[in-house]
């Protein structure tokens, strides 16, 4: 497969958000996405694209959101192929999925320069450009069949009358443990990764390979069912085969705040009626994530899938947990298989314990701080070590969602006492031993992380590993503080952020948003008493769900205003609005915060 053409190019840490704003989601026609290409690097941007065929691009091109349109916006602005140092993996796995070729070549993506030629041959991994001649790691057959066929809608056709989803061997869901597939024995010690998606491709795999899994659960979220329903239509699915492996959660823009908006849970709700998808969870009831773990839907040592890149959130139960992209998820729930690349893994070895005033966002933003948003690009983390066996599930959760941010895959705590006394309390029987890595097995890095060395820290703007002390940022005036998300938006978090707030106001000019991740979490927030503190200090209550976080509805910033948040993402444009400043911080750095109007340690609250 080989493409030339002329190249646009752009720069470092360029996300999703940039590459295709949210509040176009709604937007089906892909002449219409092409119209907003690229418009929240700016105004001109989609403009820019005009005559160009290939995109390059510097590190970590698409991080953030699983949002497909960051890649078929781009593709139907006329790009033909996606050249960067780095990618995410979601942006690459969208770009692939959508027939649109894409190479990660650090030293091809150095050189690269605007207004440029280049000339690519994605089978034999090479490219002539500026005069030389690259290489690069050739795409697998695999993918590039995908590439010829015109990305995954046209094989969800062909393959839609199909009796297919999980072997029966191979199954977790309903009150069934997951166990191991009687058929399955391993050759070597494996990673939890390597063991659940083992278990989920019916043969033993190992780091790197790719294979064709079936997962135990596939759910989507408001913002992407409409893209579903529409791919279905398209490809002529009429029956999905496991709709009780499905979810559908209206949490991203909940209560709607548009006829669009109302118009997508609409059609979520005649499709869940229609399909008998009975894991349909309305307005208010909360985050997906939060939901799942909270209400045990997903088990330890399952495979899980989500429209939402913070489905890594599962982790914290054992689960294998990963984001996908509508088309991706249209075709698991059309087919009930997908391909998937094996991780390696990266095992962190958590020491010692959280001091006061520091929590597990303030060991997030530490690994960020050292390690970068790169850190495990491609790669699963297993948080380890008597630091991890001492973590409760909310501080797991935590970690384990801005694992994304850190480039993860999917990330994990092996399941132990605490996961058996979570399940145990929803009356849950769990398989310990089905989320637990084997002994001896092959990890691709080590490193460890001493809790008790973390100090109150913030991730300054644009990007997530822009971390320093709250100390040094003390003083920053803000504008909004946002307590919630699925980051920290749990009973947990808000005692946290009530505790700083109880006896005081949140300053004049500042105004407070306290989203609860769930409709249970906001209902024993209410019975502690936790939330009419935050109201007598002055704090604006929200539904249950999502909140400011995307900037899809409640929260949006203006222009040059200032937000501390407890959320996971700071991109620029992140919360509706390019031209204002995210900064990430803990619930009670953010409660604190809110107290003084500016950024404040809580310690000396």
């Amino acid at each position: 497969m080989r493409i030339a053409g002329m190249m646009r190019v752009i720069g470092d840490a360029v996300s999703a958000d940039l590459l295709y704003p949210g509040r176009y989601l709604t937007i089906s026609d892909r002449a219409e996405q092409a119209r907003h290409a690229l418009e929240g690097m700016g105004p001109d941007w989609p403009g820019r694209l005009q005559g160009f065929t290939i995109l390059g691009a510097g590190w970590n091109l698409g991080c953030g959101s699983s949002r497909e349109q960051a890649a078929t916006a781009l593709q139907a602005a006329g790009i033909r192929l996606v050249v960067a140092r780095s990618t995410s993996r979601l942006f690459f796995r969208n770009c692939i999925n959508n027939g649109l070729p894409i190479i990660a070549c650090e030293t091809l993506g150095a050189a690269l320069h605007d207004n440029s030629w280049l000339d690519a041959d994605l089978a034999l991994g090479t490219a002539d450009y500026a005069g030389q001649s690259y290489r690069f790691p050739p795409l697998r057959e695999t993918l590039l069949d995908i590439l010829r066929d015109g990305g995954l809608l046209p094989r969800t056709s062909r393959t839609r009358h199909r009796s297919v989803g999980l072997d029966p061997h191979l199954r977790g869901g309903g009150d069934q443990d997951v166990g191991q597939d009687p058929r399955y024995v391993p050759k070597k010690p494996k990673t939890l990764a390597e063991k659940i998606l083992s278990r989920a491709a019916g043969k033993a795999v190992a780091a790197h390979d790719i294979v064709d899994v079936a997962p135990d659960r596939c759910f989507t979220v408001d913002d992407t069912i409409g893209t579903i329903i529409r791919y279905h239509r398209e490809a002529g699915v009429t029956r999905l085969p496991m709709p009780e492996h499905i979810g559908i959660f209206c949490d991203h823009y909940a209560p709607a705040d548009s006829a669009e908006h109302a118009s997508d849970h609409s059609a979520g709700r005649r499709y869940a009626s229609v399909h008998g998808i009975a894991n349909f969870f309305e307005v208010g009831q909360g985050i997906s994530h939060q939901i799942c773990v909270e209400r045990g839907l997903v088990r330890p040592g399952e495979l899980v899938f989500n429209s939402d890149s913070h489905t890594t959130t599962l982790g914290a139960v054992g689960c294998f947990g990963t984001g996908l992209g509508a088309l991706e998820t249209a075709y698991v729930w059309a087919t009930g298989r997908i391909w998937l690349r094996v991780p390696p893994t990266i095992r962190i070895r958590l020491e010692g314990q959280l001091a006061p005033a520091v929590d597990a966002k303030d060991a997030c933003l530490a690994l960020l701080k050292t390690h970068g948003a790169m850190l495990a690009t491609y790669c699963a983390i297993e948080f380890a070590g008597p630091g991890a066996e001492q973590l409760d599930i909310a501080s797991r959760m935590t970690l384990c969602n801005m694992g994304v941010e850190l480039g993860a895959k999917t990330a994990f705590f092996a399941a132990d006492a605490i996961t058996e006394a979570h399940y145990r309390a929803l009356g849950i029987t769990i398989n310990v031993d089905a989320a637990r890595p084997d002994q001896g097995a092959t990890y691709a890095r080590d490193i460890s992380l001493d809790l008790s060395a973390i100090e109150p820290l913030v991730a300054c703007p644009h990007t997530v590993d822009n971390v320093q002390s709250v100390h040094r940022q003390q003083g920053v005036a803000i504008n909004q503080a946002f307590l919630g998300s699925c980051t920290n938006g749990r009973l947990e978090d808000l005692r946290a952020a009530a505790k700083i707030l109880a006896g005081r106001r949140v300053a004049p000019g500042v105004r407070m948003l306290v989203t609860p991740a769930s409709s249970w979490v906001l209902e024993a927030a209410l019975r502690e008493g936790l939330i009419q503190t935050m109201l007598a200090a002055g704090a604006t209550l929200t539904t249950p769900g999502c909140g400011a976080c995307a900037g899809l509805h409640l929260g949006v910033l203006g222009d040059g205003e200032v937000c501390i948040a407890s959320s996971s993402r700071n991109f620029q444009g992140r919360m509706g609005n390019a031209n204002a400043a995210i900064y990430l911080a803990s619930p009670a750095t953010t409660a604190a915060s809110a107290v003084n109007g500016y950024i404040t340690d809580p310690r000396s609250l």
